[in-house]
């Protein structure tokens, strides 16, 4: 029997998080984080806040190999374009996710793929939420700095999922107006089983792409 490949979902706990960790379970050995909500998910569960590299640290230390990450735990962060605070909310959230994209790196396996779920604010700026949108423009070119190395050797590719409103409970947390603006520039919200049903068919591709828009029509 074939061994299974090994998976770390981080942000299992959120939405779409929670559709990856069920679709990939049969394929994959699959370990996940949560930071605030626990479910009942197939594989092994840990506890991460990403801000505290410390519970990143610990969170590897249960994960031996990785032949795919999967980060899904970016919130949406409203913020004045001009508050530090705002900016240091999400550049602790950055900075983690850098950090365990770095750790992941050092325990994939030849081959190994790593997705994000970003969002079409990496071109374009989003009104309301600068640093959030800062935050996923680094990580993309991140991402195409790995691809024009590791990824033409083929050792670690990455592809980003640059994703329209998806239909998560983060939605009730935001305000009428944010939440109209959005409804009004799609066809319809994408629901978090199709994000994992793109995620699981790149996976088995032979050759990643960089980034995949998955958006209906949001800014066209």
């Amino acid at each position: 029997m074939t061994e299974k490949k090994h998976c770390l979902v981080i942000g299992g706990g959120s939405d779409i998080g929670t559709a990856i960790v069920k679709t990939l379970a049969p394929d994959y050995e699959v370990t996940w984080t949560f930071f605030q909500t626990s479910k009942n998910l197939p594989g092994r569960i840990v506890r991460c806040d990403l801000r505290n590299s410390a519970e990143i640290d610990l969170l590897f230390g249960h994960v031996a190999s990785l032949d795919l990450l999967v980060t899904a735990s970016f919130p949406f962060i409203e913020s004045n374009d001009f508050d530090f605070q705002s900016y240091l909310k999400v550049e602790s959230l950055l900075r983690g996710h850098v950090y365990a994209m770095i750790k992941a790196a050092k325990i994939m396996r030849p081959g190994g793929r790593i997705f994000n779920m970003l969002g079409q604010c990496v071109d374009r700026g989003l009104p309301g939420g600068a640093f959030y949108s800062a935050a996923f423009a680094f990580l993309h070119n991140y991402g195409n700095s790995i691809n024009a190395g590791e990824g033409k050797a083929g050792t670690i590719s990455v592809c980003d999922l640059l994703l329209g409103p998806v239909d998560t409970r983060e939605w009730s947390g935001l305000s009428d107006e944010v939440v109209e603006r959005y409804k009004a520039k799609v066809s319809q919200f994408i629901s978090p089983q199709q994000v994992a049903d793109t995620v699981a068919f790149l996976a088995k591709q032979p050759v990643m792409p960089r980034k995949f828009v998955l958006d209906a029509y949001y800014g066209l």
